[in-house]
């Protein structure tokens, strides 16, 4: 970890610096000197804990907060990090042992696109400064990644995996009763053909007509239509992301989606608003609608869409008229 930042001060002549008024000059120059931040200009931390631990107004932070992303003086993402984009031009490392010292933070790091981006950001400069340095970034990163190695299909639990087998094993029967219905199909299926008797089994679980992807889409759709018209319903990872698809976002099943999903708290309307909240801010990724809901998980009476607000007040018609004031009644 660096001790000290380096701080250029032609900053208070910037524009952008000028624009985002004193509290959100206070906000960067916290980030920029938080004894926590690394020597890359990353700080794994949340805009809330960044709130908590100066005592500032969430609401009014939040305003600032969102303009210095609008600004590009800060970029964030929500699983908990935080990033000042110029901070290599002003904090460069002095020799290539500085250098070989970065790999020592990236286990401290949070995996995610901001993450990754910052990773090859920092590759890249080294590249620009020389044979040396590269070879040094090389030998601190030799074994880091640069992007998401996820399989899809190795995120779902075990519980899911029975709902998509049920539901292959029901696209089977379809394709078996066409089948044996058409004259010509029926004799694909003839007993002396051992691999169409895979094809045509209603235990087999391995050959499709969809594409795997297709039939989680599906069995995403048929849970979120249980819950799709109650607001008040809880949803679990498959109708979470089956909402999210509504909206046009592609939601994956990450271990985060599961641990938020798993305490049984947010509801179909607490994931809408999620999503709207996402739009708002002007970034539709699903890992970042999945950062908000864990947000939401701790105050989930704040996350609601003002539809549900509406038809959740008290109007004259819920009170009763002939209550006197006073009385025990």
């Amino acid at each position: 970890m660096a001790k000290y930042r380096k701080i250029d001060p032609r900053i208070w002549n910037d524009a952008k610096f000028m624009r985002i008024g004193p509290m959100g000059q206070m906000l960067f120059l916290y980030v920029l000197t938080h004894p926590n931040m690394t020597m890359l200009g990353m700080l794994r931390s949340t805009k809330e804990a960044i709130a908590f631990e100066r005592g500032w107004d969430i609401s009014a932070f939040n305003q600032v907060f969102e303009l210095a992303l609008t600004l590009g003086l800060l970029e964030y993402d929500p699983v908990g990090l935080i990033a000042c984009p110029n901070f290599l031009k002003y904090n460069e490392p002095e020799s290539i042992t500085v250098v070989k010292s970065w790999g020592k933070i990236q286990d401290f790091l949070p995996e995610c696109d901001l993450y990754f981006k910052y990773l090859k950001r920092a590759k890249e400069y080294c590249q620009k400064r020389g044979e040396a340095f590269e070879k040094a970034f090389n030998e601190a990163f030799a074994e880091a990644k640069f992007e998401a190695n996820i399989e899809p299909n190795d995120l779902f639990n075990n519980e899911t995996k029975v709902e998509v087998r049920a539901y292959q094993r029901t696209k089977n029967k379809e394709q078996r009763k066409n089948i044996n219905t058409n004259k010509q199909q029926t004799e694909i299926c003839n007993e002396d053909s051992a691999e169409e008797e895979v094809v045509c089994s209603e235990d087999s679980d391995s050959i499709f007509d969809e594409p795997l992807s297709e039939q989680l889409n599906q069995l995403a759709i048929q849970q979120t239509n249980k819950v799709v018209d109650d607001p008040n319903a809880i949803i679990d990872p498959v109708q979470a992301i089956g909402i999210a698809r509504t909206h046009g976002i592609k939601l994956p099943r990450t271990i985060d989606l599961e641990e938020v999903c798993k305490r049984k708290i947010l509801t179909v309307d607490n994931m809408r608003q999620c999503i709207r909240l996402a739009k708002r801010q002007g970034n539709s990724k699903g890992i970042y609608v999945i950062g908000i809901m864990k947000n939401a998980v701790n105050e989930p009476s704040q996350y609601h869409t003002e539809e549900y607000k509406s038809s959740r007040r008290v109007t004259l018609d819920d009170v009763d008229q002939n209550y006197i004031f006073g009385s025990k009644q």
